[in-house]
């Protein structure tokens, strides 16, 4: 039954796997809620990070930059 398995798609190349995922290490080393809880905060501190960085390199001010992060981070 292996190579039929999801009509022969390869594991690694299914997004939704997330087999190669740097987070999921985390799920190595933690037992699974925590690294789970943890995974998801970083998602959210490495998004608004990014965004931070992003209005920074734009030219918005520090204050307009974390307001940009935060908001971008946070919304629905």
């Amino acid at each position: 039954m292996g190579p039929f398995r999801s009509c022969g798609q390869p594991f690694l190349a299914n997004p939704s796997n997330a087999v190669l995922q740097p987070g999921n290490v985390l799920y190595l080393i933690l037992p699974a809620i925590w690294a789970f809880n943890l995974v998801i905060v970083l998602h959210f501190v490495l998004c608004a990070a990014g965004a931070w960085s992003l209005a920074r390199v734009l030219g918005c001010s520090r204050a307009a930059a974390f307001a940009c992060g935060a908001e971008f981070a946070l919304r629905r």
